[in-house]
Order: C-alpha cells, then structure tokens, then sequence
C-alpha cells in the first residue's frame, strides 16, 4: 500500500509539473508581451508629450524673437533709441524720446498677452509693456543693482545684436516671484550698447 501511495504521489506530481509548465510558460509570454505593450505605450505618450511641449516652446520662442525683430525693424524705434542713448540732454527730448518708445512697446500690451517686453539701456532707462498704462515718466530709471543682477547681461551684449535665449529665472523687474523664460537682444549701433 505504501509503495502505491508513493506511486499515485509520484504520479500526481509528474502531472502537476507536465500540466503547469504551459501554464507558466503561458503566463510568461503573456507578461513580456503586457510588459512591452506597456513600455511602447508609454514612450508613445512621452514622445508624444515631448513632441508637444517642443512645438509650445518653438512657438514661444518664435514670438518672442518675432517681437524683438519688429521692434528693432521700426526705423523710429531704433532712432529714438540712439538719440535717447546720444542726445537726451534735455528733459524735454528726453520726455519726448520716451513717449515714441511707449508707443511702439504698447503695441504688445494685450490684456491677455503673456509676453513682457522690456528695453532698458545703460544709463537706466526703463519701460516695459507690463503696465502699459502707467505713465512711464521719462526721469525715473531702473536701479543699477537691478542691471547688475542679471547675470544673463553679459553674455547678451557680447553676442553682437543676436538673440539669445535666456533660462528660467525669477522675474528681475517686477515684483512678483514668477518663474519666467526669456529672449535678450542688444540693440546696437557700432561700437556701441544703446539698449
């Protein structure tokens, strides 16, 4: 009786072994294949998602540099500028040079734009689209720790007149604690940084 029991438990074990090896074998195809769906899936979503935010950022860039080019493209822009940064002698010129400024930056003072468009030049000149409708008074000026501070300035004026795109950083000039992303451009006249 025993050597039966043996026998029977034997062959009882031999089935178990023969019946589960398709089914472990089963399940493991099953897995790899559920393993690697989900893997193509979901690099198909970040491909996808990566592919989004770049055309996002392309576009934002390609307004940005938009808004620079047409700015410096107005002949009466970059004239006022020059004459801000050679001829501002007296208040009156000056208060004239920055009212043609404030003209032309209003143009992109949208209530629902999200683009800040700021010129300053050395001597601290200031006037942003941000608050286009205050009165930008041609005798205020942005203070030097303000320039000094950015530390993406250098590398600007060194680029000849090129854009360049500057890294997410606190907003420099306004008082909000913002995370912003930038485009600086030089405006130049030979030989010299007017703004």
């Amino acid at each position: 009786m025993k050597k039966t029991k043996n026998f029977l438990q034997k062959l009882v074990f031999s089935y178990l072994v023969i019946a589960l090896i398709p089914i472990i074998g089963f399940v493991a195809v099953f897995g790899m294949n559920k393993y690697h769906e989900t893997e193509k899936n979901t690099m198909s979503r970040l491909t996808s998602s990566a592919e989004t935010v770049s055309a996002q950022m392309d576009r934002i860039y390609s307004d940005m540099s938009f808004i620079s080019i047409d700015l410096l493209s107005r002949g009466e822009f970059y004239s006022t500028t020059k004459k801000l940064f050679y001829n501002s002698k007296t208040p009156q010129s000056q208060r004239e040079y920055y009212r043609i400024l404030v003209d032309n930056m209003v143009t992109y003072s949208l209530a629902n734009s999200i683009y800040q468009v700021i010129f300053f030049n050395p001597e601290g000149y200031f006037i942003s689209n941000y608050h286009y409708n205050i009165d930008y008074h041609y005798g205020s000026r942005i203070d030097e720790d303000v320039i000094g501070r950015l530390s993406w300035l250098p590398e600007v004026q060194n680029k000849a007149g090129t854009e360049l795109l500057l890294p997410v950083q606190k907003n420099a000039f306004f008082e909000h604690d913002k995370d912003v992303i930038g485009l600086g451009r030089a405006i130049r006249d030979p030989g010299s940084i007017i703004g």
